[in-house]
C-alpha cells in the first residue's frame, strides 16, 4: 500500500520510527472499538520514516492461547530532497573528471543532467549514469566549461542544484601553480631579510681598554686611550 507522505517545509524530517511518542500522537482508531469486530487505526500527518511493515493481531477471548495475525507493507511516497552537486577531479584539459548528484526520496530519484548554456543536449564524451547520479566528462575541452544542472526527480516532485567547471589547459595550470610557489618564495626572502637587519651591529672600541673584560685580557690597555666609551660607526 503506498500513500504520500505530508510535505515538510522545512526539508528534514523531524520524526523516525523510534520516537514512540511522537508516532503514538499520530495514530488514531477508526470505525469503532476493536471488540466490535472492526480493529482499523489511522496514521496521520505521514512522514518517510512511517515506511515499514506492520502487523495486526487478533484473538478471541477468553481464548488466549491463540492468535491470528494480519501483515500489511506501508510504502510512503516522498519527493526528492534538494540534491547535493559536487565536481570530483582535475578539470585539466584532456583529462576525466566526474560531477556527482545525490538525493533521496521514495521511490529512489533519476538523475538528469544538463548544461545551463546547451539546454538541448550533452556534449559528446559525457556519459550519464541516471541511476548514480553522477556525469562523466571525458577528454576535457574549454567548450565543456560552464554550470551544469542536475534534476533529481521521481512521481512526487523534483528538485535541482548546479555546479560549475572551468576546463585549463597544462600550461595555464603550471602557471598557477608556479605562480603560488614564487609567491611564498618571495615571503621566506622578505621575512630572513628581516631578522637579519633586526640584529644589532657590534660596537667599535677606540681602546682595548673599553673592550669587555674577556677581550681586553689579551690587549695592552694604555689608561690614556680611554676617551668616553663604545664609538660606533
Amino acid at each position: 500500500m503506498a500513500q504520500k507522505a505530508k510535505e515538510d517545509p522545512g526539508g528534514s524530517q523531524k520524526r523516525n520510527r523510534d520516537d514512540i511518542g511522537g508516532a503514538a500522537l499520530r495514530i488514531g482508531a477508526t470505525g469503532g472499538s476493536p471488540t466490535s469486530g472492526a480493529a482499523s487505526i489511522k496514521l496521520a500527518d505521514l512522514i518517510g520514516s512511517d515506511n515499514g511493515t506492520y502487523a495486526c493481531e487478533v484473538n478471541n477471548p477468553p481464548d488466549f492461547s491463540g492468535s491470528g495475525s494480519g501483515i500489511i507493507q506501508l510504502s510512503v511516497l516522498v519527493p526528492p530532497t534538494s540534491p547535493t552537486c559536487q565536481s570530483n577531479g582535475n578539470t585539466i584539459k584532456g583529462q576525466d573528471a566526474t560531477l556527482t548528484c545525490s538525493s533521496t526520496g521514495n521511490p529512489p530519484p533519476i538523475y538528469t543532467w544538463t548544461m545551463v548554456d546547451n539546454k538541448n543536449a550533452l556534449l559528446p564524451g559525457m556519459m550519464e549514469n541516471q541511476i548514480m547520479g553522477s556525469l562523466l566528462l571525458t577528454n576535457l575541452s574549454e567548450p565543456m566549461s560552464g554550470t551544469y544542472r542536475c534534476t533529481a526527480s521521481n512521481e512526487m516532485g523534483q528538485a535541482t542544484c548546479q555546479v560549475t567547471i572551468s576546463v585549463s589547459s597544462v600550461s595555464e595550470a603550471g602557471a598557477v601553480a608556479g605562480a603560488v610557489i614564487g609567491v611564498l618564495l618571495a615571503l621566506i626572502i622578505i621575512a630572513a631579510r628581516g631578522l637579519c637587519s633586526a640584529q644589532p651591529a657590534p660596537p667599535i672600541y677606540s681602546s682595548p681598554c673599553l673592550m669587555p673584560p674577556y677581550w681586553s685580557q689579551f690587549m695592552s690597555c694604555d689608561q690614556s686611550d680611554i676617551i668616553s666609551g663604545p664609538l660606533a660607526t
